[in-house]
C-alpha cells in the first residue's frame, strides 16, 4: 500500500481495478477437498476454470514475465515460486513453503494448479494446463513440483 501497487479505500483494496479479499488458506484446501467427497466433477471443473480465469486475467496483471509474477505470488504468502524449464512442450514449477494444513495430501491443488495454468497461458501467449503436483514434506515444510504441458 505505501508503494501505491494496491489501492486501498474505504475497506476495500484493489488492483487495476480487480477487488482482493483476504481468504485463509485452509478454506482452498476446505472447498476442494468437499468438492472431492461429493464427487460431482463438474464443480471441480467449474473451480478449476474459474481459478483458471482468476490466474489468466487477474494474476497475470502482476508482471510482463513470470518471474516477475512468481515474486508477486511469494510476496502474497505462497512461499517460493520457481519455475523450470522442462524438454518440449513442458514446464515444472515447484512452490516451496507453501502455506499447508491437514488437507495437503487430501486434495489436488486444483485452484493452485488453475491459477498457475492461467498465469502461464497468459504470459506466455499459448495454453498451458498443470497437473496434480508431486508432494515433498522432507524438508519440514510443504514443498509442491507441478508438471505442465501446452495444450
Amino acid at each position: 500500500l505505501d508503494f501505491n501497487f494496491f489501492k486501498y479505500q474505504k475497506g476495500i483494496i484493489t488492483f487495476n481495478n480487480n477487488r482482493f479479499f483476504l481468504f485463509e488458506t485452509s478454506g482452498t484446501y476446505l472447498i476442494e477437498y468437499e468438492l472431492l467427497k461429493s464427487k460431482k466433477k463438474k464443480y471441480l471443473d467449474i473451480l478449476f476454470g474459474a481459478a483458471f480465469d482468476t490466474g489468466y486475467e487477474t494474476m497475470s496483471q502482476f508482471g510482463s514475465n513470470l518471474n516477475e509474477v512468481f515474486e508477486v505470488l511469494s510476496a502474497l504468502g505462497w512461499g517460493e515460486v520457481l519455475q523450470f524449464s522442462s524438454a518440449g512442450n513442458q514446464i515444472k514449477i515447484s512452490i516451496n513453503h507453501f502455506p499447508w494444513s491437514k488437507w495437503y495430501d487430501d486434495i489436488d491443488f486444483l485452484m493452485v494448479r488453475g491459477f498457475l495454468s492461467g498465469i502461464v497461458s497468459k504470459i506466455n501467449k499459448k495454453k498451458m494446463l498443470f497437473e496434480k503436483p508431486v508432494i515433498d514434506l522432507s524438508k519440514g515444510s510443504l514443498s509442491l513440483l507441478f508438471g505442465g504441458k501446452y495444450v
